[in-house]
């Protein structure tokens, strides 16, 4: 997925909120919020049913100079009406998704959108479910931009759609480990977001007792730590994490402060007091931030399977506005946390969204064949003898003793997809399910509708490779202008997506994605997680099936690993 031969900065765009002159007004189309009216425009799903489009809602101040590396402050009011009828800019992000790898965005980005199907926003208030989805890119990239996230489906559902942005990379998660800047920006500003919806979401015709919070990927950790964070509790009523969760290696970084060091270098400015540092940042030109964001974010993508992405989630320093102050292992164990309902789950092989760059990294497999302890980088194992024992278990279980540098690359994609996913979600389903209802799941449906639509948007999935792979389920929930127009989904397709579509509906407004027999769901009942140990899911394929312990010889070997050499407190799983 990521392109090191070009690298290339982008203009900075800006994204600042524009007011409407009273000549533009158009009083049907707008809504008064707690903060000032804004203006939206009727637009039409595929399928012909017309909603309202609210793009560009300010819900905090730009977090700018001084309010950098800060918590997000909530917007002044507003007198003129706002124009949320464009949508606006990303957040600064370290683009992948394209021919190149670039920066774009601007730093002026905590903007929402909020899509509604209600016909008359005068007369219907509060009685929709609302999900709030959280989009993903490794907290390094990723917008809320309806090109890529078409609230078509959501509107044909009668469901309310909110998206909003958060501040990603450098901008969203540096940590100094201390006051100076304790970090989780990006994670705060959903928080934020989410106080804003709770607020305002009855006026566009949303019940504030009924929104579903919903992510993928990096958007599926930042939904869990809502889910753990008492700051969120009570903003929402079920929570729905896609491919992630907080115990994923990539996900958490527990290193930040090395990090911020790299940042200092890159910059060539001092680190010893960080409070001078951080305020030396906030000084510098957005553009300087930008490349010290790019050179760091690169630089640190070849340590990711042993310290996670540069810029993620941490711990903080405990202090009145922390998000995160305790490993969320223990939170998950002791059950401090939302007991609310949860849909979760992962594709039945992850990373082959990530398989066409087998052959250009094999030098790193390499290195795990000559030092294997590798393997186990971020597991806390007593000593170097233990490493090397769990290190042969692993070659044998995955690679049947082989070297890692001559293994297929479907071997190598599914013990990746195991380590980065399957190890981690199976650990917090069971956790969770001993305080709430888990509905866990495998989806493993190909459309190669989804494949073309990765490829549209620029990444190097590998097509060849059987099974279903990161993000290729998001198919079934958003449009975008980048889904291929030839071929169309076949009638099987378009049945499989309204199953989807359908779970998530009855999770909204029943707590359960099978509250009742449904001949259009063939009469299954999901039922939620019972038995950790004999872990029942739903498997998601051309014929939907409930079945017992996935990959279960594989998920028992990581609990030996685990149980017998890794020693407690666990950072990840």
């Amino acid at each position: 997925m990521y392109r090191f031969s070009v690298v290339l900065l982008s203009i900075l765009q800006v994204g600042a909120v524009t007011f409407l002159p009273k000549r533009e007004y158009n009083i049907s189309l707008q809504v008064k919020t707690t903060n000032g009216i804004v203006q939206g425009r009727k637009m039409a799903t595929e399928n012909g049913k017309r909603y309202f489009a609210f793009r560009g809602i300010p819900f905090a101040r730009p977090p700018l100079e001084d309010l950098r590396f800060r918590s997000p402050q909530p917007p002044e009011e507003w007198k003129q009406v706002v124009d949320a009828t464009k949508d606006v800019v990303s957040c600064m992000e370290v683009q992948t998704r394209s021919t190149r790898v670039q920066i774009v965005g601007s730093e002026d980005c905590l903007y929402l959108n909020v899509y509604t199907p209600v016909g008359n926003l005068k007369e219907e208030q509060g009685s929709l479910p609302v999900f709030f989805y959280i989009y993903g890119g490794g907290f390094y990239e990723g917008t809320s931009s309806d090109e890529i996230y078409g609230p078509g489906h959501f509107i044909d559902q009668n469901a309310i759609l909110v998206i909003a942005n958060y501040r990603l990379g450098l901008f969203g998660f540096l940590s100094t480990e201390d006051l100076a800047s304790p970090g989780n920006y990006g994670l705060k500003d959903q928080h934020l977001a989410l106080l804003w919806v709770k607020s305002n979401i009855r006026y566009f015709g949303g019940n504030p007792q009924k929104v579903v919070i919903i992510g993928q990927s990096a958007g599926a950790n930042s939904v869990m730590h809502h889910v753990i964070s008492p700051k969120s509790k009570g903003l929402f009523s079920a929570a729905v994490p896609l491919s992630g969760d907080t115990l994923v290696e990539w996900g958490n970084q527990r290193s930040p402060k090395s990090i911020a060091q790299d940042v200092a270098i890159t910059l060539g400015i001092p680190y010893q007091n960080t409070t001078k540092f951080v305020e030396t940042l906030r000084r510098l030109p957005s553009k300087k931030l930008q490349k010290a964001n790019l050179e760091v974010t690169l630089v640190r993508l070849t340590s990711m399977l042993m310290d996670g992405y540069a810029f993620t989630p941490t711990i903080e320093v405990d202090h009145k506005d922390a998000f995160i102050t305790d490993l969320t292992y223990n939170s998950l164990e002791n059950g401090n946390f939302a007991k609310v309902p949860i849909i979760m789950g992962m594709t039945s092989l992850e990373t082959v969204f990530f398989a066409v760059l087998t052959g250009p990294v094999r030098f790193l497999l390499l290195l795990y064949d000559l030092s294997p302890p590798m393997l186990l980088a971020r597991l806390n194992t007593m000593n170097q003898r233990q490493k090397y024992e769990i290190a042969k278990m692993i070659k044998k279980a995955y690679f049947q003793g082989d070297f890692l540098a001559s293994a297929s690359k479907e071997n190598i994609t599914q013990y990746l997809t195991d380590k980065m996913f399957l190890r981690p979600l199976m650990k917090t389903s069971r956790l969770l399910s001993k305080y709430t209802n888990v509905f866990f799941y495998v989806y493993d449906y190909t459309i190669p509708v989804a494949k073309e639509y990765y490829k549209n948007l620029g990444y190097l999935i590998d097509t060849e490779i059987k099974g279903a792979g990161h993000c290729e389920d998001l198919a079934c929930y958003f449009t975008s202008k980048y889904l291929p127009k030839d071929p169309i989904l076949t009638d099987l397709e378009m049945k499989h997506c309204g199953k989807m579509r359908k779970f998530l509906m009855n999770l909204a407004l029943f707590g359960n994605p099978t509250p009742q027999k449904d001949n259009e769901l063939q009469n299954l009942l999901w039922t939620p997680v019972k038995n950790p140990r004999e872990l029942n899911y739903l498997h998601i394929a051309e014929n939907y099936t409930i079945k017992q312990n996935y990959r279960g010889e594989f998920v028992r070997l990581w609990d030996n690993i685990f149980e017998t050499y890794v020693k407690k407190p666990y950072k990840t799983y």
